[in-house]
């Protein structure tokens, strides 16, 4: 947009939770006006609060969507609050105000508008209302004309055919196959371009709870999106809605003041790119925890839904990767025949099944000194085992602290302890006469 189109730029100022009609408003204006009717997503430069408010200093006429929302008390009392600065501003340069009042809404009293936009209680407004939108608009046109006659109207403009604004996207959803019970899990979705890698580049993730989304785990479906255009017939970006409702969950997500979506989640598609990926938490319900759940995705555009999928996971048990048990693990001396005993632990259970200091001869138990998975002993303290067979006469019971016998090495290994020692002791004189 060129500097020349400002001095017939009509401005629309308004909540991005009423976008919808903001939108509808704007195509119709576009279509009977000479100049330009702005609004804030027509911003293309990186500086966002420069461009908008300098479009609100140059516009003919200043439009403000009034809604229960538009005014309210708390927001409008912050000066950073959007609609303040670009009223506030309207008002201190004295531009022509015009009140788009949505289903006959009124101002509040002035003592509940700031000081600074307690002028707007003054200007004109047209009500509108779903019914009589047309006429609403026809009354809006004249009005404009009356504050600056320099606005021209003419007849509507042809619209562009719709096969150049219905371009193909793909709505895309994914979860664990499988999730663990009474545990959060996640839903993600994302609208794309037909030939983008998606949600897949995305994955595969794993989530806190431990389930796993993998690539395998996506599921799509194709849909026409209408984009809306402007005057030029370019294409613009679309607000869409996003319902996720499952089964055997509560579903929560990320949700924001100005929402055009209400209680969906608000998702804003481009013509040329895909849309960000929004994350839905799952929080199991009460009731069966274990097997197969349902979810469904659905979209909708401008309150009417245009796409569809459904995603299935199956509820398992799953015991967490922390919890482990400990267990005994034996080394057996060279020559000797059978392990020796398993230690005795101060405090460790006694009795029967568990008998403090067990020696060869007795039954053999779990004991804490090697770390293993849940399941690897059925119960605790484990069931006795088969008793272990004698040792042979060189071991001594009594020898060590824990039992058992002193270590008597084999005839081989007792040979090659011996020349291993003579040959460090050679090394070592060697050394030692290099060194002095």
């Amino acid at each position: 947009m060129d500097d020349s189109d400002d001095g017939q730029m009509v401005f629309i100022s308004y909540r991005n939770a009423d976008w919808p009609f903001a939108h509808r408003l704007q195509e119709r204006l576009e279509a009977s006006s000479r100049g330009v009717v702005y609004i804030d997503r027509k911003i293309h430069t990186d500086d966002y609060e420069r461009e908008l408010l300098d479009k609100v200093r140059h516009c003919a006429v200043f439009l403000l969507i009034v809604t229960p929302r538009t005014l309210d008390e708390e927001r409008v009392a912050h000066r950073e609050d959007w609609i303040r600065r670009e009223a506030s501003l309207a008002l201190a340069l004295d531009k022509p105000i015009v009140l788009v009042l949505y289903e006959g809404q009124l101002l509040p009293p002035p003592a509940h508008l700031p000081e600074d936009m307690r002028g707007l209680v003054t200007k004109q407004g047209i009500k509108f209302y779903p019914d009589f939108f047309d006429e609403a608009v026809e009354h809006l046109r004249r009005q404009c004309s009356n504050v600056d006659p320099n606005l021209v109207w003419t007849a509507p403009r042809p619209k562009p055919s719709p096969l150049a604004t219905n371009l193909p996207r793909r709505l895309e959803a994914a979860m664990p196959r499988e999730v663990a019970e009474s545990l959060r899990t996640e839903v993600r979705v994302k609208l794309c371009r037909p030939h983008s890698k998606g949600l897949k580049a995305e994955l595969p993730a794993v989530l806190d709870s431990g389930d796993e989304i993998a690539k395998g785990d996506v599921r799509h479906a194709t849909f026409p999106m209408a984009f809306p255009t402007d005057c030029d017939g370019s294409l613009l970006p679309a607000i869409l809605c996003v319902s996720v409702i499952a089964e055997h969950y509560d579903v929560e997500f990320a949700t924001y003041p100005d929402s055009a979506c209400d209680d969906l989640a608000e998702v804003e598609l481009s013509p040329d790119a895909d849309s960000r990926t929004v994350v839905f938490d799952l929080y199991p319900k009460d009731g069966p925890t274990l097997g197969p759940s349902k979810v469904w995705v659905r979209v909708f555009y401008q309150g009417r839904p245009v796409a569809e999928l459904s995603l299935g996971t199956t509820r398992v048990s799953r015991v967490p990767d922390d919890v482990y048990v400990l267990t005994y693990s034996a080394v057996i001396p060279v020559g000797a025949q059978s392990p020796p005993a398993p230690p005795s632990f101060p405090g460790s259970p006694a009795g029967p099944g568990f008998p403090a200091g067990a020696g060869y001869g007795s039954p053999s138990y779990a004991d804490p000194t090697v770390a293993g998975r849940i399941g690897d002993s059925p119960q605790w303290p484990p069931a006795p085992q088969q008793p272990l067979p004698a040792p042979p006469q060189s071991w001594q019971p009594g020898a060590f602290p824990y039992g058992g016998a002193p270590y008597e090495p084999s005839g081989n290994r007792r040979t090659a302890l011996i020349i291993g020692g003579i040959a460090l002791l050679v090394i070592v004189a060697i050394v030692l006469a290099f060194v002095l």
